[in-house]
Protein backbone atom coordinates (compact mmCIF):
# COMPACT_ATOMS: atom_id res chain seq x y z
CA UNK A 1 0.00 0.00 0.00
CA UNK A 2 1.38 2.92 -0.64
CA UNK A 3 1.67 6.07 1.04
CA UNK A 4 -1.50 7.75 -0.14
CA UNK A 5 -3.51 4.71 0.61
CA UNK A 6 -2.29 4.38 4.23
CA UNK A 7 -2.87 8.51 4.46
CA UNK A 8 -6.54 7.58 3.01
CA UNK A 9 -6.99 4.77 5.58
CA UNK A 10 -6.03 6.22 8.53
CA UNK A 11 -8.32 9.25 8.09
CA UNK A 12 -11.08 6.92 7.45
CA UNK A 13 -10.34 4.85 10.70
CA UNK A 14 -10.40 8.36 12.22
CA UNK A 15 -13.43 9.75 10.46
CA UNK A 16 -15.67 9.99 13.91
CA UNK A 17 -13.20 11.79 15.76
CA UNK A 18 -11.95 14.19 13.39
CA UNK A 19 -13.34 16.77 10.62
CA UNK A 20 -10.18 17.58 8.30
CA UNK A 21 -9.98 17.84 5.26
CA UNK A 22 -7.13 16.62 3.00
CA UNK A 23 -4.62 19.02 0.62
CA UNK A 24 -5.09 19.12 -2.89
CA UNK A 25 -2.45 15.99 -2.46
CA UNK A 26 -4.71 14.28 -0.81
CA UNK A 27 -8.18 15.11 -2.27
CA UNK A 28 -8.74 11.95 -3.23
CA UNK A 29 -9.39 10.46 0.38
CA UNK A 30 -9.98 13.33 2.27
CA UNK A 31 -13.42 12.32 4.89
CA UNK A 32 -16.46 13.13 4.92
CA UNK A 33 -17.66 16.53 6.99
CA UNK A 34 -20.48 15.06 9.85
CA UNK A 35 -22.30 18.18 8.27
CA UNK A 36 -21.95 16.89 4.63
CA UNK A 37 -25.59 16.34 2.81
CA UNK A 38 -26.08 12.91 1.59
CA UNK A 39 -29.08 11.16 0.42
CA UNK A 40 -27.70 7.59 1.10
CA UNK A 41 -25.31 5.92 3.30
CA UNK A 42 -22.89 5.32 -0.18
CA UNK A 43 -22.50 9.28 0.08
CA UNK A 44 -20.95 9.11 3.77
CA UNK A 45 -17.65 7.12 4.66
CA UNK A 46 -17.66 4.55 6.56
CA UNK A 47 -18.59 4.40 10.44
CA UNK A 48 -21.25 6.81 8.98
CA UNK A 49 -25.13 6.72 8.03
CA UNK A 50 -26.89 9.42 6.32
CA UNK A 51 -29.88 10.58 8.50
CA UNK A 52 -31.95 13.40 7.72
CA UNK A 53 -29.55 14.28 4.83
CA UNK A 54 -26.68 14.61 6.72
CA UNK A 55 -23.87 12.45 7.25
CA UNK A 56 -23.58 11.54 11.23
CA UNK A 57 -21.75 8.73 12.92
CA UNK A 58 -22.74 5.78 13.75
CA UNK A 59 -24.03 4.93 16.96
CA UNK A 60 -25.03 9.33 17.35
CA UNK A 61 -27.66 10.95 17.41
CA UNK A 62 -28.21 14.47 17.56
CA UNK A 63 -31.24 15.76 20.44
CA UNK A 64 -32.43 18.28 21.79
CA UNK A 65 -34.60 16.59 24.28
CA UNK A 66 -35.04 12.43 25.60
CA UNK A 67 -38.35 12.31 23.30
CA UNK A 68 -35.95 13.13 20.51
CA UNK A 69 -33.68 9.83 21.48
CA UNK A 70 -36.46 7.86 22.19
CA UNK A 71 -38.60 8.28 19.12
CA UNK A 72 -35.18 7.62 17.07
CA UNK A 73 -35.30 4.47 18.66
CA UNK A 74 -38.58 3.18 18.22
CA UNK A 75 -39.00 4.33 14.08
CA UNK A 76 -34.66 2.99 13.62
CA UNK A 77 -33.17 6.02 12.74
CA UNK A 78 -30.78 5.66 15.99
CA UNK A 79 -29.39 1.81 16.68
CA UNK A 80 -27.28 1.95 19.78
CA UNK A 81 -26.92 -1.89 19.67
CA UNK A 82 -28.71 -3.95 22.38
CA UNK A 83 -30.98 -1.74 25.10
CA UNK A 84 -30.80 -3.43 28.21
CA UNK A 85 -34.24 -3.63 29.76
CA UNK A 86 -33.14 -1.60 33.08
CA UNK A 87 -31.46 1.15 30.37
CA UNK A 88 -33.54 4.00 28.61
CA UNK A 89 -32.82 6.48 25.65
CA UNK A 90 -32.11 10.35 27.26
CA UNK A 91 -30.30 13.45 25.74
CA UNK A 92 -26.74 13.85 27.21
CA UNK A 93 -24.57 16.79 26.10
CA UNK A 94 -26.98 16.94 22.58
CA UNK A 95 -26.37 13.77 21.93
CA UNK A 96 -28.88 9.96 22.38
CA UNK A 97 -27.48 7.88 24.85
CA UNK A 98 -28.45 4.87 26.39
CA UNK A 99 -28.55 5.51 30.37
CA UNK A 100 -30.01 3.00 33.15
CA UNK A 101 -33.15 3.31 35.08
CA UNK A 102 -33.84 4.08 38.21
CA UNK A 103 -33.31 1.50 40.90
CA UNK A 104 -36.63 -0.16 41.99
CA UNK A 105 -37.75 0.64 38.02
CA UNK A 106 -40.17 -2.62 37.25
CA UNK A 107 -38.25 -4.73 34.91
CA UNK A 108 -39.43 -7.77 32.48
CA UNK A 109 -37.27 -10.57 34.35
CA UNK A 110 -38.36 -13.07 31.29
CA UNK A 111 -40.42 -15.55 33.42
CA UNK A 112 -43.74 -17.13 32.18
CA UNK A 113 -45.94 -14.74 34.51
CA UNK A 114 -46.87 -11.54 32.59
CA UNK A 115 -48.19 -10.12 35.92
CA UNK A 116 -45.04 -10.47 37.70
CA UNK A 117 -41.91 -8.31 36.86
CA UNK A 118 -38.31 -7.96 38.21
CA UNK A 119 -37.03 -4.70 39.42
CA UNK A 120 -33.79 -2.73 38.12
CA UNK A 121 -31.04 -2.53 40.40
CA UNK A 122 -28.62 0.70 40.55
CA UNK A 123 -25.97 -1.04 38.32
CA UNK A 124 -28.53 -0.98 35.32
CA UNK A 125 -29.27 -4.79 35.64
CA UNK A 126 -33.21 -6.36 36.22
CA UNK A 127 -33.08 -8.17 39.65
CA UNK A 128 -35.50 -11.13 39.74
CA UNK A 129 -37.05 -10.02 43.04
CA UNK A 130 -40.65 -10.05 42.27
CA UNK A 131 -42.88 -6.96 41.80
CA UNK A 132 -46.51 -7.79 40.69
CA UNK A 133 -47.71 -5.51 38.30
CA UNK A 134 -50.37 -2.52 39.65
CA UNK A 135 -53.27 -3.47 37.91
CA UNK A 136 -52.62 -6.82 38.25
CA UNK A 137 -53.31 -9.91 40.93
CA UNK A 138 -51.17 -12.80 41.30
CA UNK A 139 -53.99 -15.67 43.10
CA UNK A 140 -52.88 -19.15 43.30
CA UNK A 141 -50.54 -19.00 41.43
CA UNK A 142 -52.40 -17.89 38.05
CA UNK A 143 -52.51 -14.04 36.86
CA UNK A 144 -55.83 -12.22 36.65
CA UNK A 145 -56.15 -8.65 35.33
CA UNK A 146 -58.23 -6.47 37.65
CA UNK A 147 -62.14 -6.80 37.50
CA UNK A 148 -61.63 -11.09 36.64
CA UNK A 149 -63.55 -12.73 39.06
CA UNK A 150 -62.94 -16.35 40.24
CA UNK A 151 -64.54 -18.61 37.36
CA UNK A 152 -63.03 -21.85 39.64
CA UNK A 153 -65.73 -21.42 42.01
CA UNK A 154 -69.19 -22.02 40.64
CA UNK A 155 -71.43 -21.26 43.36
CA UNK A 156 -69.24 -17.99 44.97
CA UNK A 157 -67.24 -17.58 42.06
CA UNK A 158 -69.19 -14.31 41.03
CA UNK A 159 -68.45 -12.69 44.18
CA UNK A 160 -64.72 -13.30 44.16
CA UNK A 161 -62.61 -10.51 42.13
CA UNK A 162 -58.98 -9.16 41.14
CA UNK A 163 -59.30 -5.67 43.05
CA UNK A 164 -55.29 -5.28 43.21
CA UNK A 165 -55.58 -1.65 44.87
CA UNK A 166 -57.46 -4.27 48.02
CA UNK A 167 -55.21 -7.35 47.34
CA UNK A 168 -52.87 -8.40 44.96
CA UNK A 169 -52.52 -11.94 46.32
CA UNK A 170 -56.20 -12.75 47.41
CA UNK A 171 -59.62 -12.63 46.18
CA UNK A 172 -61.51 -9.60 47.25
CA UNK A 173 -65.09 -9.15 47.50
CA UNK A 174 -66.89 -7.69 44.13
CA UNK A 175 -69.60 -5.82 46.61
CA UNK A 176 -72.85 -6.49 48.03
CA UNK A 177 -75.93 -6.84 45.76
CA UNK A 178 -73.76 -7.90 42.98
CA UNK A 179 -75.75 -10.46 40.74
CA UNK A 180 -74.50 -13.98 41.37
CA UNK A 181 -74.62 -17.89 41.07
CA UNK A 182 -78.88 -18.30 40.64
CA UNK A 183 -80.46 -21.41 42.97
CA UNK A 184 -83.20 -21.66 40.60
CA UNK A 185 -85.55 -20.65 43.44
CA UNK A 186 -87.85 -17.85 42.22
CA UNK A 187 -88.73 -15.77 45.36
CA UNK A 188 -85.24 -15.48 46.50
CA UNK A 189 -82.75 -12.91 45.62
CA UNK A 190 -79.11 -14.13 44.68
CA UNK A 191 -76.75 -11.52 45.42
CA UNK A 192 -73.30 -11.14 46.79
CA UNK A 193 -72.40 -10.77 50.59
CA UNK A 194 -69.00 -10.40 51.01
CA UNK A 195 -67.16 -13.15 49.04
CA UNK A 196 -70.01 -15.69 49.47
CA UNK A 197 -72.99 -15.72 46.57
CA UNK A 198 -76.29 -15.33 49.56
CA UNK A 199 -79.95 -16.26 48.32
CA UNK A 200 -81.34 -15.14 51.40
CA UNK A 201 -82.86 -11.85 49.85
CA UNK A 202 -86.84 -12.30 49.02
CA UNK A 203 -89.42 -9.73 47.96
CA UNK A 204 -91.03 -7.68 50.61
CA UNK A 205 -94.72 -9.83 49.40
CA UNK A 206 -93.08 -13.22 49.54
CA UNK A 207 -92.48 -15.51 51.74
CA UNK A 208 -90.17 -18.86 51.44
CA UNK A 209 -91.10 -21.80 53.96
CA UNK A 210 -89.56 -25.18 53.61
CA UNK A 211 -87.94 -24.72 50.23
CA UNK A 212 -91.06 -23.44 48.78
CA UNK A 213 -92.03 -19.99 47.68
CA UNK A 214 -95.16 -18.60 49.34
CA UNK A 215 -97.09 -15.48 47.78
CA UNK A 216 -98.26 -13.25 50.16
CA UNK A 217 -101.91 -14.50 51.99
CA UNK A 218 -101.05 -17.82 50.31
CA UNK A 219 -102.41 -20.84 52.88
CA UNK A 220 -100.82 -23.80 53.60
CA UNK A 221 -102.37 -26.93 51.50
CA UNK A 222 -103.80 -28.45 54.25
CA UNK A 223 -104.74 -25.22 56.70
CA UNK A 224 -106.18 -22.62 55.98
CA UNK A 225 -105.47 -21.22 59.28
CA UNK A 226 -101.57 -20.82 58.25
CA UNK A 227 -101.23 -18.46 55.76
CA UNK A 228 -97.87 -16.89 53.85
CA UNK A 229 -97.66 -13.25 56.45
CA UNK A 230 -94.13 -11.56 55.07
CA UNK A 231 -94.65 -8.92 57.52
CA UNK A 232 -94.47 -11.37 60.11
CA UNK A 233 -92.36 -13.89 58.94
CA UNK A 234 -90.89 -14.57 55.42
CA UNK A 235 -89.40 -18.35 56.77
CA UNK A 236 -92.16 -19.69 58.53
CA UNK A 237 -96.58 -19.97 58.65
CA UNK A 238 -98.19 -17.33 60.09
CA UNK A 239 -101.73 -17.74 61.76
CA UNK A 240 -104.18 -16.34 59.34
CA UNK A 241 -106.64 -13.45 60.30
CA UNK A 242 -108.96 -14.21 63.18
CA UNK A 243 -112.55 -15.86 62.03
CA UNK A 244 -110.97 -16.80 58.30
CA UNK A 245 -113.68 -19.43 57.44
CA UNK A 246 -112.05 -23.11 57.32
CA UNK A 247 -113.36 -26.37 58.25
CA UNK A 248 -113.61 -28.15 61.53
CA UNK A 249 -116.67 -30.45 62.13
CA UNK A 250 -119.30 -29.14 59.94
CA UNK A 251 -121.82 -29.17 62.24
CA UNK A 252 -124.91 -26.51 61.23
CA UNK A 253 -125.00 -24.98 64.63
CA UNK A 254 -121.22 -24.21 64.49
CA UNK A 255 -119.14 -21.83 62.36
CA UNK A 256 -115.94 -22.94 61.64
CA UNK A 257 -112.87 -20.11 61.94
CA UNK A 258 -109.57 -19.67 62.49
CA UNK A 259 -108.32 -19.05 65.98
CA UNK A 260 -104.13 -18.35 65.83
CA UNK A 261 -102.95 -21.14 63.69
CA UNK A 262 -105.92 -23.80 64.71
CA UNK A 263 -109.24 -24.34 62.94
CA UNK A 264 -112.10 -24.02 65.36
CA UNK A 265 -115.54 -24.94 65.58
CA UNK A 266 -117.48 -21.86 67.13
CA UNK A 267 -121.07 -22.33 67.91
CA UNK A 268 -124.07 -19.77 66.57
CA UNK A 269 -126.70 -18.71 67.13
CA UNK A 270 -128.97 -22.00 64.82
CA UNK A 271 -128.34 -23.89 68.09
CA UNK A 272 -126.47 -24.62 70.61
CA UNK A 273 -123.68 -27.18 70.60
CA UNK A 274 -123.68 -29.40 73.83
CA UNK A 275 -122.34 -32.88 74.62
CA UNK A 276 -121.08 -32.27 70.94
CA UNK A 277 -124.59 -32.40 68.99
CA UNK A 278 -126.45 -29.89 67.48
CA UNK A 279 -129.91 -28.49 69.65
CA UNK A 280 -132.13 -26.28 67.75
CA UNK A 281 -132.71 -23.18 69.63
CA UNK A 282 -135.90 -23.52 71.79
CA UNK A 283 -135.78 -27.12 72.19
CA UNK A 284 -136.18 -28.85 75.93
CA UNK A 285 -133.54 -31.09 77.44
CA UNK A 286 -135.43 -34.78 76.89
CA UNK A 287 -135.52 -35.82 80.28
CA UNK A 288 -135.79 -31.83 82.29
CA UNK A 289 -138.66 -29.44 80.27
CA UNK A 290 -137.31 -26.59 82.64
CA UNK A 291 -133.81 -27.25 80.61
CA UNK A 292 -133.52 -25.91 76.87
CA UNK A 293 -131.17 -24.70 74.32
CA UNK A 294 -131.16 -21.12 74.30
CA UNK A 295 -128.00 -19.78 72.17
CA UNK A 296 -128.87 -15.76 73.88
CA UNK A 297 -127.70 -17.09 77.12
CA UNK A 298 -125.45 -20.27 76.11
CA UNK A 299 -124.22 -21.67 72.85
CA UNK A 300 -122.76 -24.85 75.07
CA UNK A 301 -125.25 -25.78 77.44
CA UNK A 302 -128.95 -26.16 78.52
CA UNK A 303 -130.57 -23.04 79.35
CA UNK A 304 -133.27 -22.41 82.45
CA UNK A 305 -136.19 -21.94 81.05
CA UNK A 306 -138.39 -18.89 82.30
CA UNK A 307 -139.97 -18.83 85.59
CA UNK A 308 -143.50 -20.95 85.73
CA UNK A 309 -143.16 -22.58 82.28
CA UNK A 310 -144.90 -25.87 82.31
CA UNK A 311 -143.65 -29.25 83.52
CA UNK A 312 -144.81 -32.56 84.35
CA UNK A 313 -142.84 -34.90 87.86
CA UNK A 314 -145.46 -37.24 86.90
CA UNK A 315 -147.71 -37.02 90.35
CA UNK A 316 -150.73 -35.63 89.73
CA UNK A 317 -151.26 -34.15 93.12
CA UNK A 318 -148.68 -31.32 92.32
CA UNK A 319 -149.26 -28.38 90.55
CA UNK A 320 -145.91 -28.04 88.55
CA UNK A 321 -144.14 -25.31 86.75
CA UNK A 322 -140.14 -24.50 86.31
CA UNK A 323 -138.39 -22.68 89.36
CA UNK A 324 -136.73 -20.17 86.36
CA UNK A 325 -133.18 -22.35 87.71
CA UNK A 326 -134.00 -25.17 85.31
CA UNK A 327 -135.98 -27.78 88.23
CA UNK A 328 -139.40 -28.55 87.82
CA UNK A 329 -141.25 -26.96 90.97
CA UNK A 330 -143.68 -29.96 92.72
CA UNK A 331 -143.92 -27.92 95.88
CA UNK A 332 -147.65 -26.67 95.30
CA UNK A 333 -150.21 -29.52 95.52
CA UNK A 334 -153.76 -29.54 93.97
CA UNK A 335 -156.72 -28.83 96.47
CA UNK A 336 -157.98 -31.48 98.62
CA UNK A 337 -154.79 -33.68 98.03
CA UNK A 338 -152.05 -34.74 99.92
CA UNK A 339 -148.24 -36.38 99.21
CA UNK A 340 -146.55 -38.26 101.61
CA UNK A 341 -144.35 -40.87 101.83
CA UNK A 342 -145.14 -44.16 101.49
CA UNK A 343 -142.58 -47.29 101.91
CA UNK A 344 -140.13 -44.16 100.89
CA UNK A 345 -141.54 -43.28 97.38
CA UNK A 346 -143.90 -40.21 97.22
CA UNK A 347 -147.51 -41.24 96.72
CA UNK A 348 -150.69 -38.64 95.69
CA UNK A 349 -153.12 -39.29 97.96
CA UNK A 350 -157.19 -37.26 97.89
CA UNK A 351 -158.57 -36.13 100.86
CA UNK A 352 -160.14 -38.88 103.04
CA UNK A 353 -158.22 -41.49 101.40
CA UNK A 354 -156.94 -43.86 103.67
CA UNK A 355 -153.21 -45.25 104.01
CA UNK A 356 -154.51 -49.15 103.12
CA UNK A 357 -157.87 -50.61 102.92
CA UNK A 358 -156.91 -52.38 106.42
CA UNK A 359 -155.11 -49.24 107.75
CA UNK A 360 -158.17 -46.59 107.45
CA UNK A 361 -157.51 -44.66 110.93
CA UNK A 362 -155.02 -42.90 108.81
CA UNK A 363 -156.45 -40.87 106.19
CA UNK A 364 -155.17 -37.57 103.92
CA UNK A 365 -156.28 -34.81 105.99
CA UNK A 366 -154.35 -31.53 104.09
CA UNK A 367 -156.26 -29.16 106.38
CA UNK A 368 -154.10 -31.11 109.20
CA UNK A 369 -150.79 -31.71 107.17
CA UNK A 370 -150.76 -32.74 103.34
CA UNK A 371 -147.76 -34.01 103.75
CA UNK A 372 -148.19 -37.22 105.91
CA UNK A 373 -151.11 -39.80 106.94
CA UNK A 374 -152.94 -38.04 109.57
CA UNK A 375 -154.95 -40.02 112.16
CA UNK A 376 -158.49 -40.06 112.65
CA UNK A 377 -158.15 -40.16 116.33
CA UNK A 378 -159.23 -42.46 119.24
CA UNK A 379 -162.99 -43.40 119.34
CA UNK A 380 -163.65 -42.09 115.48
CA UNK A 381 -165.72 -43.84 113.30
CA UNK A 382 -163.51 -45.84 110.76
CA UNK A 383 -164.34 -48.50 108.20
CA UNK A 384 -162.73 -51.93 109.27
CA UNK A 385 -162.56 -53.14 105.58
CA UNK A 386 -166.06 -53.91 104.59
CA UNK A 387 -168.50 -51.01 103.83
CA UNK A 388 -171.59 -52.81 105.67
CA UNK A 389 -169.22 -52.86 108.85
CA UNK A 390 -169.29 -50.16 111.47
CA UNK A 391 -165.79 -49.69 113.12
CA UNK A 392 -164.40 -47.42 115.66
CA UNK A 393 -160.57 -46.37 115.90
CA UNK A 394 -158.56 -48.06 118.93
CA UNK A 395 -154.80 -47.04 119.27
CA UNK A 396 -154.64 -46.17 115.24
CA UNK A 397 -156.44 -49.73 114.29
CA UNK A 398 -160.18 -49.96 113.09
CA UNK A 399 -162.06 -52.37 115.33
CA UNK A 400 -165.35 -53.97 113.69
CA UNK A 401 -168.27 -52.52 116.08
CA UNK A 402 -170.18 -55.04 114.04
CA UNK A 403 -172.58 -54.86 110.46
CA UNK A 404 -173.85 -51.69 109.43
CA UNK A 405 -177.80 -51.36 110.56
CA UNK A 406 -179.11 -50.41 106.96
CA UNK A 407 -176.87 -53.42 105.30
CA UNK A 408 -176.08 -56.82 105.88
CA UNK A 409 -173.01 -58.84 105.43
CA UNK A 410 -173.68 -62.14 103.62
CA UNK A 411 -170.96 -64.26 105.01
CA UNK A 412 -171.48 -67.33 102.54
CA UNK A 413 -170.42 -64.86 99.94
CA UNK A 414 -168.38 -62.28 102.45
CA UNK A 415 -170.12 -59.60 100.69
CA UNK A 416 -172.12 -56.83 102.11
CA UNK A 417 -175.55 -55.95 100.83
CA UNK A 418 -177.87 -53.23 101.41
CA UNK A 419 -181.14 -54.02 103.45
CA UNK A 420 -184.09 -55.02 101.69
CA UNK A 421 -182.13 -55.77 98.65
CA UNK A 422 -183.13 -59.01 97.04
Amino acid sequence: MGWRDRIQSTYKAKAPLALLACGWALAACSPVSTSSTCTAKTDCQAGYDCIQGKCVPQNAFACTAASDCQDALKNGNWKPGTVGVCQTADCVAKTCKLVNKAAGDVCDDGDAQDCQNGTCSADGKCDPAKVIAADKCLIGGACKKAGDSNDADVADGACQVCDPKASQTEWSAAGDSVPCQDDKVSCTVDQCKGKICSHDGIPKNQCRIGGTCQASGEAKSDNPCEVCNPSESQSDWSAAPKDTTCTADEKSCTDDVCNGKACQAVPNDKGCLIANACVAAGATHPDNPCLQCAPTQSKTDWSPTAKGSPCQDSLDCTVDSCDGKGTCDSSTLKADTCLVQDGGKPRCMVKGEPKTADLTCQICDPAKDPKQFSDLGEGAACTPGKPCLLGLCKAGTCESQGANPNSCLITADDACVAAKAL
